[in-house]
């Protein structure tokens, strides 16, 4: 029953802190001519900032409220695919957070939470 009430109390409403993000992704793959097997691609995210509550000790606020920084993040990939013989070389190249953004994407002032700087990620597959 405690669970019945607790539900029925909550439906309907909605959360006073909402999150919006947007995701985009997209490739274009060389079929014939001289890039045959390339592939390039964009992977971009889009993330709203958050509000944070200001910090108020014995009665005086310390901290004022305030509310970080949107940011998209473009995430570039490109690959080259060729077949010797009955395997299938792929080389890929990821390059997360291309422009090296940092924000603080924490929801309190104690605790940041920055996204992760610009990595480069190399990668090989053999498929037989």
């Amino acid at each position: 029953m405690i669970t019945r009430d607790f539900i029925a109390e909550k439906e309907g409403a909605v959360e006073p802190v909402r999150r919006t993000t947007v995701n985009l992704a997209t490739r274009y793959t060389f079929a014939e001519g001289r890039l045959k097997g390339f592939t390039a691609g964009l992977a971009a995210r889009y993330v709203s900032g958050r509000d944070w509550a200001a910090v108020v000790v014995g009665g005086t606020e310390v901290l004022p409220a305030k509310r970080t920084a949107n940011y998209v993040s473009y995430n570039p990939y490109f690959s080259y695919r060729k077949r010797f013989g009955r395997t299938a070389w792929t080389m890929q190249v990821n390059i997360n957070n291309a422009l090296d953004r940092r924000t603080n994407q924490g929801t309190i002032y104690r605790w940041p939470r920055f996204i992760d700087p610009r990595q480069i990620i190399y990668t090989t597959t053999v498929a037989f």
